[in-house]
């Protein structure tokens, strides 16, 4: 379920749970950058497959944890703020114990990659054996409730369902809070953590103002060369590639693969292309191979005109941006209250075109 306005206004002004990881370094999904991003303009909501299927396992997730620790876990769950920080959390399940909201986090860990990053983090039953994220995530809730202990409950592929327990440490609680409060410098001073640069996926999400046009100085213009002078060295890397692999292509003939023949120097140049030691390359190398391959597809343009309310019925349309360096046809009128929009960049200034 999407968050409404209201509650994404109000989760950018904080760093929330499932932010600590990143902000720390310590999420192989995001950068301190992109959570920057998320706080300082915002994000379109995106839920891939993972997250949805996730969203509908937690409540069975809740459930079991309930059961494994014999109480009654709850779901009602308010926005709690971590005092004089901006650490504000929500929880996704917890129950009361002597007056104190524990923590129950519900994880779904390698739903659609059992091999995927993280998911043999995970130890036996029990423990706290949890990716490391995962511990900076339930200290967030614990400061947050005063609880000295929460709980993760897990569904592992392979496993099935296990529960950790983890125990409050001073010392992490600290390093979050230093983590954090340095992290919000960037966000107020509209500058990315350490420079780094946040990745294409959530820049293109940014929720961006229709009709708004960025007057940017020329250091950003820097940018721009430089963007497209590599555009233009991977196109002709990209033709070279074509007319090596065209080559080679000839010299197999008829044959759909090749044994080849090198030099000493020409073991060297091929063992860190493979990344292995030239003197543990063998005389002769078996690497070449055209075998035919298959992939399903489905024929759209026969779906389309043979079976229309099919078509139609499972048609789906994809909405995505396009970068592009353009010529300017025309001047573009501007509004100066646009710029609050800017973006971290060399003084720029944001100014909007009217139609």
């Amino acid at each position: 379920m999407g968050m409404t306005e209201a509650q994404r206004e109000r989760r950018r002004k904080y760093v929330g749970a499932s932010d600590v990881g990143a902000v720390l370094g310590e999420d192989p999904w995001r950068t301190p950058a992109d959570v920057w991003v998320e706080k300082v303009h915002g994000i379109v909501d995106d839920q891939n497959e993972a997250m949805r299927l996730g969203n509908h396992l937690e409540a069975a997730c809740k459930a079991l944890a309930g059961e494994a620790l014999g109480v009654a876990v709850t779901s009602s769950n308010p926005f709690r703020v971590v005092e004089g920080t901006r650490l504000g959390v929500n929880l996704d399940a917890w129950f009361d114990r002597d007056g104190v909201s524990i923590p129950v986090e519900c994880k779904t860990a390698g739903l659609l990659n059992p091999w995927g990053p993280g998911v043999t983090d995970w130890g036996e039953d029990g423990t706290d054996e949890v990716p490391t994220r995962y511990i900076l995530q339930v200290h967030a809730q614990m400061m947050a409730t005063g609880a000295k202990d929460s709980y993760i409950s897990a569904l592992i592929p392979g496993r099935g369902h296990a529960m950790f327990q983890i125990q409050f440490d001073e010392e992490v609680a600290s390093l979050i809070l230093k983590g954090v409060e340095k992290f919000w410098t960037h966000v107020e001073n509209r500058t990315t953590p350490d420079n780094l640069v946040p990745n294409s996926e959530i820049l293109a999400r940014i929720r961006r103002v229709p009709e708004t046009v960025v007057a940017l100085d020329s250091g950003v213009t820097d940018r721009v060369i430089a963007w497209q002078n590599a555009n233009k060295a991977k196109k002709t890397a990209e033709d070279a590639a074509d007319e090596a692999r065209n080559l080679v292509l000839e010299s197999l003939g008829l044959a759909e693969g090749a044994v080849i023949e090198y030099t000493k120097e020409q073991a060297a140049v091929l063992g860190e292309i493979l990344d292995v030691d030239p003197a543990k390359v063998p005389d002769k190398l078996s690497a070449i191979t055209f075998l035919q391959q298959s992939r399903a597809g489905i024929d759209q343009d026969k779906l389309r005109y043979d079976h229309p309310l099919v078509f139609r019925e499972v048609r789906t349309v994809s909405r995505f941006r396009v970068l592009r360096l353009k010529k300017q046809t025309k001047e573009i009128k501007v509004n100066s209250d646009a710029k609050k929009l800017a973006l971290a960049a060399p003084t720029p200034a944001i100014e909007r075109g009217e139609s």
